[in-house]
């Protein structure tokens, strides 16, 4: 199933349900708690169907842009799309290099999916953000975030219910990758919080088309020497999600 094909359908609702709330929510809560403006404008880099606009108030200006034309109408069909929400369609890539006037660029930058968020498999490896990624993250701060403005970055991980100390695990190896392709030296990390979703199946067992995590044969963690080991678990066990949500500060000389 393809990108178009999943916004046809119901591949991406339980991003929307209530028992998804609890990851934008943190996210909000960490930018309200660094953020020295108000209101906040939030550009979230890739915003699918919208969900986070859903929780967003009066404190923040929201601006959503995606490169796909049926997510964003998607986004713009959700009861909750309002005056403080924006949505545009927009080469990532190309808007990237362009520049936003100083007085419309972003108080924080949200990267919740195109650096790891929905984009899971049954080949974990996918996660890896390539070198033109890093240059993305690189002029979206240069030319679309104020000085000593925010990045918010979550990270999805997949872990066994059953397993307790798998949740630890597979969020700090799936977080490791991802972090030796940020550009860290333009970062100042704020805060990161762990949090485990496991409601999050009831609404995904609600949906006729289910994403590609739901019942996965492969978990993946590390050992000491920091290989990608796969694990095989059962496919008729159910693997949760969980988040990884970190917040940055812009490095500013």
């Amino acid at each position: 199933m393809n990108q178009e094909e999943k916004y046809q359908n119901d591949y991406f609702n339980y991003l929307c349900e209530p028992e998804n709330a609890s990851r934008y929510q943190l996210l909000l809560d960490q930018i309200r708690q660094f953020s020295p403006v108000k209101p906040i404008r939030l550009f979230d880099i890739g915003c699918g169907n919208g969900a986070l606009a859903k929780y967003v108030d009066s404190e923040f200006l929201y601006h959503g842009f995606d490169h796909n034309p049926l997510a964003i109408a998607s986004a713009k069909s959700k009861p909750w799309s309002n005056n403080n929400s924006q949505f545009e369609v927009s080469n990532i890539l190309q808007w990237a290099h362009q520049t936003t006037e100083a007085d419309q660029k972003a108080d924080v930058l949200v990267f919740s999916s195109i650096l790891g968020g929905v984009r899971l498999s049954t080949k974990q490896e996918n996660i890896l953000i390539p070198p033109q990624e890093q240059d993305l993250i690189l002029n979206c701060i240069e030319n679309h975030l104020k000085p000593h403005g925010l990045i918010s970055v979550v990270t999805t991980f997949r872990y066994d219910p059953n397993d307790p100390g798998s949740l630890f695990s597979f969020a700090t190896t799936n977080r490791k990758q991802l972090n030796g392709r940020l550009p860290l030296f333009k970062l100042s990390t704020l805060t990161e919080t762990i949090l485990p979703m496991p409601d999050l199946n009831k609404a995904v067992k609600r949906q006729k088309n289910k994403p590609r995590w739901f019942h996965s044969p492969r978990l993946y963690t590390d050992n000491d020497q920091g290989d990608y080991i796969a694990h095989e678990v059962c496919t008729d066990k159910e693997v949760c999600m969980g988040v990884w949500c970190s917040l940055f500060k812009r490095k500013d000389i």
